[in-house]
């Protein structure tokens, strides 16, 4: 998803629920994370929440960053920690070495 359209797309496959989606403070989030979090997601979250899509796909809610020591299993900050620890010991080519997860 990248565009407003994909999300159209994909309410049209996937209402929904009644209740809503979720109202997020992005600027706050940027913040904490230093980065800002992809258009695509934030509209997922505006229009779904979080949740799980098909017994498959669990969708974690953004919140703020803080030391795993300190955030417990909350999903967003351990989950984060999962992928950088598979990016660390992932194979990179040339071009991708030494660069952070964007």
């Amino acid at each position: 998803m990248s565009a407003a359209t994909d999300v159209d797309a994909l309410r049209r496959m996937m209402p929904p629920p009644e209740s809503g989606g979720r109202t997020v403070d992005w600027d706050g989030m940027a913040q904490s994370w230093s980065r800002p979090f992809p258009l695509d997601y934030q509209r997922f979250m505006e229009t779904y929440g979080a949740g799980v899509v098909g017994d498959v796909l669990v969708v974690v809610a953004p919140k703020p960053k803080a030391p795993l020591s300190e955030a417990g299993w909350d999903g967003m900050v351990e989950e984060t920690g999962n992928a950088e620890d598979v990016w660390a010991d992932s194979y990179k080519t040339p071009n991708w070495r030494g660069r952070p997860p964007a």
